[in-house]
């Protein structure tokens, strides 16, 4: 019987295979990039992800119009396709992507590391 433990170790993912037997059980460790698709052929690795935000739920507060504006008029903002994006990502390097995807649908590729 095989079981798998996802463990998050200083921004990389590392999969342990833990394989258990009457003995105790042997680990077996895999440096493991997750990249994840956030729309238009553009993918990031997990690890770089800050945030994830719902357009139309974090856009209601008036600090929050005031960040992406002023990341906006700074070229930090990168639309990912022509679609009305859905979310927005945070990237660790002040990038944010405006992702035609839902945040579940990101969320649940992340979560599943």
């Amino acid at each position: 019987m095989h079981t798998r433990c996802a463990i998050h170790d200083t921004g990389c993912q590392l999969m342990a295979l833990a394989n258990s037997r009457p003995q105790g059980y042997s680990f077996q460790r895999i440096i493991y990039k997750m990249y994840i698709h956030i729309g238009s052929n553009k993918s990031v690795r997990a690890c770089d992800i800050v945030a994830v935000f719902d357009l139309d739920t974090a856009t209601v507060s008036v600090h929050t119009r005031s960040f992406l504006s002023t990341a906006q008029r700074e070229g930090r903002v990168k639309a990912l396709g022509t679609d009305l994006p859905k979310s927005f990502i945070i990237m660790k390097d002040n990038t944010i992507y405006l992702s035609p995807f839902n945040t579940a649908t990101i969320s649940k590729d992340i979560l599943f590391l």
